[in-house]
């Protein structure tokens, strides 16, 4: 089985595709801040991250810059899911593999998980 992490604030689209990947056949790991969210990535090395860049407590860039520290999660592929932009940093994480823009459909969503994982 395919698991991916969700990190994201807004309760709504964190269960809206945490319902809709659930439904595909994928498990879904959830988390509502940048902290728990890497807590989540230590414990469960999930497959695939979809992150969201304006958390409460930490920015997505933070959440990447922690994630390359760690030889354990460095490597996890992670699809961006913004509204926004306003630098291109994303040269400086090879683990950043797509950007889906909010709010983003399930078939984006799909397509860019598919491009990372195994799952059909």
């Amino acid at each position: 089985m395919t698991t991916v992490l969700i990190i994201e604030d807004e309760m709504n689209i964190r269960l809206f595709v945490s319902a809709n990947l659930d439904a595909r056949g994928y498990t879904v790991l959830e988390a509502e801040t940048g902290e728990q969210g890497l807590q989540l990535l230590r414990q469960a090395s999930p497959n695939a991250v979809i992150l969201d860049m304006l958390l409460p407590d930490m920015t997505g860039w933070d959440v990447l810059d922690e994630m390359m520290k760690d030889e354990k999660i460095k490597d996890i592929p992670v699809i961006l899911m913004t509204a926004s932009i306003s630098v291109d940093e994303s040269a400086n994480y090879p683990n950043l593999v797509q950007r889906v823009t909010k709010p983003a459909s399930v078939n984006v969503l799909l397509d860019a998980l598919r491009s990372v994982t195994q799952q059909p």
